[in-house]
Parts: C-alpha cells; sequence; structure tokens
C-alpha cells in the first residue's frame, strides 16, 4: 500500500506520488524509491520497543530516525507512516499529514497513505508551498489566493 501510493501507478486510478511530480515538472522532479538490503520496494520498516500511542510525533520521528537500519543506500526524502493514535499536531487530533516546510521529512497517519493527493500536498510543503487559503509572506501581511481545490487547498476526498 505504502509503495503504491507512493511509487506505483497501477494503483489509485493510474496515478502516484511520483507519476505526479514528475508529470507536473516535465520530468524533472523524480521521486526514486531508496535502496538497498534493508528497504523493501523502496520502504524500510522500523519498530520501537515503547508504545506510541498519544505520543508526538517529533519525538517518535526522531527515535525512528535514530533506530533506521544499516542497509539503506540511497534517499532524499523520508516519509513516515505513524499508526493513528501518534499526534501529529494541533486541531485537536484531526491532522492526517503533515510536510516539514521547507525539508525532506513528510508524516502520515496509516489510515490515509494511500490518498495520493495527501503525498503531494506534504511534499508541497518540503518544496516551499503553503496552504492557498492561508498563506503569510513572512510581513504578517495575511495574503488569500483561496483555491481550495487545488493540491495545496486540502479539500479533497481524503482530508
Amino acid at each position: 500500500e505504502i509503495y503504491g501510493a507512493f511509487f506505483e501507478d497501477s494503483i489509485n486510478f493510474g496515478v502516484s506520488v511520483k507519476s505526479v511530480y514528475s508529470g507536473c515538472s516535465d520530468g524533472k522532479f523524480d521521486i526514486i524509491p531508496a535502496t538497498g538490503s534493508a528497504v523493501t520496494n523502496g520502504v524500510v520498516e522500523v519498530a520501537l520497543n515503547y508504545p506510541v500511542a498519544g505520543e508526538y510525533y517529533g519525538h517518535v520521528s526522531d527515535d525512528v530516525l535514530n533506530r533506521l537500519p544499516s542497509g539503506i543506500d540511497a534517499y532524499t526524502y523520508t516519509f513516515m507512516i505513524f499508526p493513528e493514535s501518534v499526534n501529529l499536531g494541533s486541531s485537536g487530533g484531526n491532522i492526517v499529514g503533515k510536510g516539514a516546510y521547507p525539508g525532506t521529512k513528510t508524516w502520515y497517519k496509516s489510515k490515509y497513505v494511500q490518498y495520493v493527493n495527501l503525498g503531494v500536498h506534504e511534499i508541497g510543503h518540503n518544496l516551499y508551498q503553503h496552504h492557498s487559503r492561508a498563506y503569510d509572506n513572512n510581513d504578517g501581511i495575511f495574503v488569500e489566493y483561496n483555491d481550495p481545490s487545488c493540491t495545496m487547498g486540502g479539500e479533497w476526498g481524503g482530508r
């Protein structure tokens, strides 16, 4: 399911996060699965030895990164998929994904990882994209181009 949403076009109506970014960039931005002896289909599983229910995603994320096994040859972006019980931030626990702005890490609740638009949205934050409905230009001025239907708007079926 994880590999399919991010890398395989035959699932999810013929699109993946990889194919969306490749298509939108005319092939100039490519998301390539990680490789190495510890990697299966671009995915590395990391087990933690404590219950993560209610834990803040930042703490869990740090522990996951510290426990990455050897045998990962190459990767650029880190997509972390957590159980529903991990706290991804504010909004009363309603956040289903999060992307570092800017950065190379994104976090998802496992129930929503199959939604390609969520992956595209969160990686958009890695690439300096704000929400289309809440943009602060760092001068304290609120600007809104008000397109809730676009990828960065967040009003799609999975959210």
